[in-house]
């Protein structure tokens, strides 16, 4: 899931609640959602475990993420992964 979208879902005053969860500002949160500045991957960790999982690493770096945690090489699909999976397969099928 994106960060947004979970983000999406608090309630009001989830982002800055959410950001102080993870050490960071909520001006750095509200960057990364507007897509402005990339989720440093130092924070990627804290906002899988305070999202419950829902917000992966992989989420939060869907194009490096394999550089920084190739153990999840092997890891079940998030949903947009699976999705997107589908797709591909429609697509080329």
């Amino acid at each position: 899931m994106k960060l947004s979208d979970y983000l999406n879902q608090q309630e009001r005053g989830g982002k800055a609640a959410f950001a102080r969860k993870i050490g960071a500002h909520t001006s750095d949160l509200s960057d990364w959602i507007a897509g402005e500045r990339p989720i440093p991957v130092r924070y990627c960790a804290a906002i899988e475990q305070a999202s419950g999982g829902e917000v992966t690493r992989k989420d939060c770096r869907p194009n490096d993420w394999q550089v920084y945690w190739p153990e999840l090489k092997n890891a079940p699909l998030t949903s947009d992964e699976a999705a997107l999976a589908t797709c591909e397969e429609v697509s080329h099928g």
